[in-house]
């Protein structure tokens, strides 16, 4: 039997770190704290389920844990309350 010959290319993607998955967050703000409404794999879908004002959506990385103290949510956003910009888009 013939042993396979690896071959003496260098594979670039072996070195760079896996792209992370980036989830995005759907809630819903009260005055005592904020209610899970899902979880989407795009941006787009998670837009789709803000229905008030009252719902935020923010970035999630996959497999990454959050702070052990509080901090601001980077990237959260309430896109009802979000101005448009001049060419429509939100500022």
């Amino acid at each position: 039997m013939r042993k396979k010959r690896r071959s003496g290319r260098f594979k670039f993607k072996e070195l760079l770190p896996p792209k992370p998955v980036i989830l995005w967050v759907v809630g819903r703000m009260y005055q005592s704290g904020w209610e899970f409404q899902g979880v989407f794999d795009s941006e787009e879908r998670a837009m789709a389920d803000v229905k008030s004002p009252d719902y935020f959506l923010a970035p999630a990385e996959l497999n990454k844990a959050a702070p052990e103290t509080t901090t601001p949510w980077p990237g959260l956003r309430f896109p009802y309350l979000e101005s448009p910009g001049v060419d429509g888009e939100s500022k």
